[in-house]
């Protein structure tokens, strides 16, 4: 497998979804960093990113905008929203055949999943 560098905004950061997730990324080795605004994001250099991690929050729309421009701007960059109360079928699966977005509520499902996602 190899080492992805994985990016996720750095408001989720304490979030006990994104903490689930980072912990089992780093036992497998792979590079997480925290983006401080859009623009940040927006600004990487493509070769540095593998997969935008974005936790869904219904009382903050932040991750629904990040998502817009990464889709705009980025759109070879899969994107990953990650919730624990998701309720997503099967706990993993890609929203359409045409979109580089995935729904995942189960920790082990999205990393087993990691190689498919960056290769898409």
């Amino acid at each position: 497998m190899k080492k992805l560098k994985i990016v996720s905004p750095i408001s989720t950061k304490n979030s006990d979804s994104i903490e689930l997730i980072i912990m089992s990324l780093q036992n497998l080795k792979h590079d997480v960093y925290f983006f401080l605004d859009t623009n940040e994001l927006l600004n990487m250099d493509k070769k540095d990113l593998d997969i935008i991690l974005l936790e869904p929050d219904m009382n903050s729309w932040q991750w629904l905008n990040i998502l817009k421009k990464a889709n705009q701007i980025l759109p070879e960059i899969p994107v990953v929203l990650f919730s624990l109360e998701a309720n997503a079928e099967n706990g993993f699966f890609r929203l359409s055949d045409d979109a580089n977005i995935f729904i995942a509520d189960d920790v082990k499902l999205l990393t087993e999943n990691l190689d498919y996602i960056a290769k898409s």
